[in-house]
Formats: C-alpha cells, sequence, structure tokens
C-alpha cells in the first residue's frame, strides 16, 4: 500500500522515526509513544496538517513523503481492538487531547504500540471518518520493510492561510 506523509525539511532526518509524536502525543498516542501518521492519499495529509497546525504559524513548503507498506503488515483497527480487548468511546473522534489524561483512543494506539502485533495500525481519520490514516510502529522490527520511495515538494495554497 502506498501512503503518505508531510514534513517540514528541517524535520526531513527524522520524519520516519516517531519522536514529534513521542514528544508531543497525537491521537492514538500518548506523550512517550513514538508513533509515525501517515495518510492513505495526499489531501488527507494536507487536511490533517491544516488542522494540528498552530493557527499562528505561517504555512511554508513542506515535502510529500511516498511510503510503501506491504499489505501483509498492516492491521484494522477491529482486529486489533479484539485480540487486545480494548475498546473506543463511542464518540472518540470528539475527545479532547489533554497532557494529563490520555483519551480512549491514545489507549488503543498505546496497547497496539506496546503489543507488537503488527507494525503498522489502519485507523479511521478523525475528521474524514471514511478515509485512513495508518499509524507505523518505527520501533517493530517489520519497520525495516516499510519504505520512503519518494518525496516532492509541496507548497500551500495561499487561500488557506
Amino acid at each position: 500500500m502506498d501512503v503518505w506523509r508531510l514534513t517540514k525539511k528541517k524535520h526531513l532526518a527524522t520524519a520516519m522515526t516517531g519522536q514529534g509524536a513521542k514528544d508531543n502525543g497525537g491521537r492514538w498516542n500518548s506523550i512517550g509513544i513514538p508513533m509515525v501518521y501517515a495518510a492513505e492519499n495526499i489531501a488527507l495529509s494536507v487536511l490533517d496538517t491544516l488542522a494540528n497546525r498552530d493557527q499562528q504559524e505561517t504555512l511554508r513548503p513542506v515535502l510529500v513523503l511516498a511510503i510503501q507498506i506491504p499489505d501483509d503488515l498492516i492491521m484494522g483497527l477491529d482486529e486489533v481492538m479484539k485480540k487486545l480487548g480494548v475498546r473506543l468511546n463511542k464518540r472518540w473522534y470528539e475527545e479532547e487531547l489533554k497532557e494529563n489524561r490520555i483519551c480512549s483512543s491514545q489507549k488503543v494506539g498505546n496497547a497496539w504500540y506496546e503489543s507488537g502485533l503488527s507494525c503498522v495500525l489502519m485507523v479511521p481519520n478523525t475528521i474524514v471518518s471514511m478515509e485512513h490514516n495508518l499509524l507505523i510502529n518505527p520501533d517493530h522490527p517489520d519497520n525495516k520493510r516499510v519504505k520512503v520511495t519518494g518525496q516532492t515538494p509541496f507548497r500551500f495554497d495561499k487561500r488557506l492561510e
């Protein structure tokens, strides 16, 4: 499966390490858990970037990373939750991300990461639930099979500022 990730040029060297998510936490991981977030299409990567940016931050050109993931490395969310005995709250997508509290999607993501069940977890996107994000565990032994196959400069349209 080909997936996509946007990254600032200054973060290119660490774009596949999960360091940013480890330092800051994310929808599917709490602080301290490394995770690489990717999307099944470029437009979804752009939308996620816009939704998660600091509103005072100027939109500067970034790089679109093309990432190839062998299909056998990917597990679906329902299968993972069943195997691990964890579940999401009914309205998980509305849960606020707070430093001092772990929400249900972070509990699921953390449990998946710690279990080592798979290298990649496919989850619904929070904004467009019919689309998917792919969470890559950079510490999983199969991560060496996940490959960045290209990078392309991308600039945000001025209307998005």
